[in-house]
């Protein structure tokens, strides 16, 4: 009987990729791939995307435990939003992503439910924590707050209408009411009849915005606003379908109905079904936002792509700076486009 062949096990544990590995992998030196994940020296993008490249092919995973004690860094990103629920915050969240991941940053989303005790819980929490920065969407960041998380050395960027005036933060926004401005103005002059406004909750600071963006469009017409067929609704199909009921029901019958949001269009229109209009042949609908349902909605939307992927990667771009002293100067203030997206409804 022939002995049995004995062999060693094999040592489960794959060596670790090494910086050394992804610079060989790209033909780069180690310092440049060092600059590329740390982001403390700018690095032609060109060779930034070879890098990255190689990050990602052979599956290079830096380890921040002992960055973190070497940088007294936590490699660690706040996202502080209004509403975790609302379709365009996730996409924020995935734009920093997409920015910050590949460079060894860890993105957290923290949810204030529109509370400011919440807020000032979530600031105090980050600061216990040492995150290095924090992108604060949706809503204006207090003074105090802001003050608190740069006293810690928490860098910080508001992705919020209306926080472009303050000194102590960059920012970054859609241009709001420009974006429902065009959209106003491009529909109204397509449809003879009354032209109804259903805006976002008078409590919510992108509201007024896009409320003075139809305005602007209606006298760029000169259209008189017709203030029975303008009102304001929670930003939920709930909402929309509440809204354009109540007029329906007070023999209102608009041509066009401008909404502030996609849910608030979508409701509108089942509304408008209920009531036997055909949308667009009686009543035409339009959103804002261009969330994943506004394509899915029978007839599809008319709306504006407010890009929330693009903001959070602008964001991103903006914080990275500051957590690696790349940029020192003052706030900085990035205004983004929103194009029309033009659709059966409207």
């Amino acid at each position: 009987m022939k002995d049995a062949m004995v062999t060693a096990p094999r040592d489960s544990r794959e060596r670790r990729v090494t910086v050394r590995d992804v610079a060989a992998h790209a033909g780069v030196s180690q310092a440049t791939v060092s600059q590329v994940l740390s982001g403390s020296r700018p690095v032609a993008e060109e060779t930034r995307a070879r890098v990255l490249a190689a990050v990602q092919e052979l599956g290079y995973r830096p380890n921040h435990f002992a960055r973190a004690l070497r940088q007294q860094k936590s490699h660690t990103v706040a996202i502080v939003v209004p509403n975790i629920t609302h379709v365009t915050y996730p996409m924020v969240a995935r734009g920093a992503g997409e920015i910050l991941g590949p460079l060894g940053y860890q993105v957290a989303l923290y949810d204030t439910n529109g509370l400011r005790a919440t807020e000032k819980q979530i600031v105090r929490t980050l600061t216990d924590r040492m995150v290095d920065g924090a992108i604060v969407f949706g809503y204006p960041l207090a003074p105090s707050d802001a003050r608190m998380l740069q006293e810690s050395g928490v860098a910080v960027v508001n992705g919020s209408p209306g926080s472009e005036s303050s000194p102590l933060w960059d920012t970054v926004q859609v241009d709001e009411t420009a974006a429902l401005r065009y959209l106003t103005r491009t529909l109204a002059a397509r449809y003879d009849g009354p032209i109804a406004y259903i805006g976002g909750p008078s409590g919510h600071n992108t509201a007024p915005r896009r409320e003075a963006g139809f305005r602007a469009g209606m006298q760029d017409l000169t259209l008189a606003t017709d203030p029975r067929l303008t009102t304001s609704a929670p930003y939920t199909w709930a909402g929309g379908r509440s809204a354009l009921t109540a007029m329906l029901e007070a023999g209102l019958r608009p041509r066009l109905v401008v909404c502030a949001n996609d849910m608030i269009a979508i409701g509108a229109i089942a509304a408008a079904r209920e009531y036997g209009l055909d949308v667009p042949g009686e009543v035409a609908v339009s959103g804002y936002d261009n969330i994943d349902a506004a394509e899915m909605a029978v007839p599809p939307l008319t709306t504006v792509e407010a890009s929330p992927f693009e903001q959070g990667r602008a964001a991103a771009r903006l914080l990275l700076e500051r957590m690696t002293d790349t940029y020192r100067g003052p706030a900085r203030h990035l205004t983004l486009s929103a194009e029309p997206v033009i659709r059966a409804s409207a």
